[in-house]
């Protein structure tokens, strides 16, 4: 299964306004990065958990529609 946590985003520094990429594994484990703008730290917050979620859910998803796909092979036709 591909990894979500290597996808990346941009996050603009609260100082500086400078857009930064960060993973979303870095959101998701609460990482600080550093402005490549101001060099200041910015920490990283997963409001509620909200990418943890949803790369649970994707891979729910992902699941599911292979599960579909399997029982199409399970059709039998008849004439």
């Amino acid at each position: 299964m591909f990894d979500l946590g290597k996808q990346s985003i941009t996050v603009e520094c609260p100082a500086c306004h400078f857009a930064n990429r960060v993973t979303l594994k870095q959101v998701r484990i609460r990482d600080v990065a550093i402005c490549r703008g101001c060099k200041r730290n910015i920490q990283m917050e997963d409001h509620l958990g909200s990418i943890k979620k949803a790369i649970r859910d994707l891979r729910r998803a992902v699941r599911q529609l292979q599960d579909q796909f399997a029982r199409v092979g399970e059709i039998t036709i008849r004439l």
